[in-house]
């Protein structure tokens, strides 16, 4: 008898406030993760993905900046590793030069 393959299953921090949704053809798991804020079940020790929002990613810019320095650097020993950035180009620069950051 052939047993049905076990769906992937993405973890993701349980710090995440708006955690992102998936398809019914993968699990999800909340956990605590020491690193970033999504993973994968069984390959946490090799993959991680940081996400930032397009608030977010002018805070990085700005006030936020030695965290997420900080954060990059928490995630350089992993083979594995990702910056999801969840805006356009266009919002980037409308949100820098809102935020007073200079674009260039």
């Amino acid at each position: 008898m052939k047993l049905a393959p076990e769906l992937p299953c993405i973890l993701y921090d349980q710090r995440e406030q708006i955690p992102l949704r998936f398809s019914p053809a993968v699990l999800t798991e909340k956990v605590l993760l020491p690193v970033a804020d999504y993973s994968l079940r069984g390959a946490s020790d090799y993959v991680v993905i940081e996400r930032k929002r397009q608030g977010e990613l002018q805070s990085c810019c700005g006030a936020d900046r030695e965290r997420f320095l900080q954060q990059l650097e928490n995630m350089r020993p992993y083979p594995v590793r990702h910056l999801v950035i969840e805006c356009t180009a266009d919002d980037v620069l409308l949100g820098l030069s809102r935020s007073r950051i200079n674009p260039l």
